[in-house]
């Protein structure tokens, strides 16, 4: 008992500067810019060393039940944050990778080809035997902050706005786009086994809720929605009736509604999807009160110049019997 108290704690101030000495080695690459293949071979004999560690520490921690569980706590504590930059490491490098098509979701050429998602999906094809190099644990870590990041870059432009459906056909075309995309995003993340596969069925609740007509079948697709991402805010939910041109007071009060519950944080469900995930998505646009004044405004403008056109014209012609010299009789 003395010696595994003795090797657990020496074993922790060990863990301790191994964290340091990875966090020096990440911050020296300078960010993804300065990543390169030596750099996810570096990270990967890191963590590879993590599952290794933790069992040696459990064993330490074991024979010693009195004393060691604070120490156990603490070293897998610190493991946990070796893996996480070693997770965080590899992911940004193969998001940089994907940047220049991540840029291109739901742009102008978007809906015409399909040039992003096959570059999204062949980037990710060419990290597949890379990542098979990890262990179990740090590879499931891995994996699974791979695919929330991905899916981000995807559900973020259409939360925010980038896209505008405000017709049935635009909302269709749309909705098929992304879930073709999505299944092939699917596939590349089946192919990884990511552990996060209930990932997989955020784009299609989003696309549902971007198509679909009927209020009551909007409400149970958010209802949805919301149980497997409970931070799934009104202000997202908005922000994409924004999008698909939903301006009706009442209908958005109604579908609004659903998440009234759940504005508090004390009264969030059990989350069965990713924690976190919608909390990342943040809205930088006002909501649709300023697109309806806008949209009421130009109506309004319209309608009030060919009104007054319209009596200017009939006052000259009632005075003058027609235009006078130099006016051109127009309506606009």
């Amino acid at each position: 008992m003395m010696v595994s108290h003795t090797c657990l704690s020496c074993f922790l101030e060990f863990l301790h500067s191994f964290h340091k000495t990875v966090e020096r080695i990440y911050s020296e690459q300078d960010g993804p810019m300065g990543t390169t293949d030596n750099f996810i071979c570096r990270i990967t004999n890191i963590v590879n060393c993590c599952p290794p560690f933790r069992e040696f520490a459990t064993r330490m921690g074991q024979l010693d039940k009195t004393q060691g569980a604070e120490l156990l706590h603490q070293s897998e504590g610190t493991l946990d944050r070796i893996v996480s930059l070693g997770t965080r490491g590899i992911c940004d490098l193969v998001l940089h990778d994907l940047k220049p098509f991540c840029r291109k979701l739901l742009g102008r050429r978007w809906l015409s080809n399909s040039d992003v998602c096959d570059g999204i999906v062949s980037g990710l094809a060419e990290y597949v035997v890379t990542l098979r190099r990890l262990s179990l644990g740090p590879y499931q870590a891995t994996v699974s902050e791979l695919h929330r990041r991905v899916l981000l870059e995807y559900v973020r432009p259409l939360i925010q706005g980038k896209m505008s459906c405000t017709t049935s056909r635009t909302r269709k075309r749309a909705a098929s786009k992304l879930r073709e995309e999505n299944r092939h995003i699917v596939q590349i993340f089946n192919k990884l086994e990511s552990p996060q596969a209930v990932l997989d069925q955020v784009i299609p609740r989003l696309t549902e809720i971007l198509v679909l007509e009927d209020t009551a079948s909007i409400q149970m697709e958010v209802g949805m929605l919301v149980s497997d991402f409970p931070d799934f805010r009104k202000r997202h939910l908005s922000s994409l009736l924004d999008v698909r041109g939903l301006w009706d007071p009442t209908e958005r009060h109604q579908i609004l509604g659903v998440l009234h519950d759940l504005e508090g944080a004390d009264a969030l469900p059990p989350c069965r999807g990713a924690a976190g995930f919608f909390s990342e998505i943040s809205i930088t646009h006002d909501t649709h009160c300023i697109h309806v004044s806008l949209s009421r405004a130009s109506q309004f403008g319209r309608r009030t110049l060919r009104l007054f056109s319209r009596r200017r014209r009939i006052t000259s012609n009632h005075v003058g019997d027609g235009p006078s010299p130099g006016e051109e009789d127009t309506q606009l």
